[in-house]
């Protein structure tokens, strides 16, 4: 694996975290009776959030990979 691959994968690490981030802050809001869903609700919202951020990754990956192959040359 090249070193712009291996930041990608960094990056995609970073990713991750803000989506489990956000998943942890809207149970915890649901949790403190800021926000009602159902729990059927609240799984679909979880999972838009998911799709979003993994949909979101995906379209910018490329561009940052060319961002970084710009400053390492």
């Amino acid at each position: 694996m090249n070193t712009i691959d291996k930041i990608a994968r960094d990056a995609k690490i970073l990713v991750n975290s803000a989506r489990d981030t956000a998943n942890s802050n809207l149970a915890t809001s649901l949790h403190e009776k800021k926000i009602s869903l159902t729990e059927n609700q609240l799984k679909e919202v979880m999972r838009i959030l998911d799709v979003s951020f993994e949909e979101g990754y995906q379209k910018a990956v490329v561009v940052f990979q060319n961002t970084i192959k710009k400053h390492i040359a």
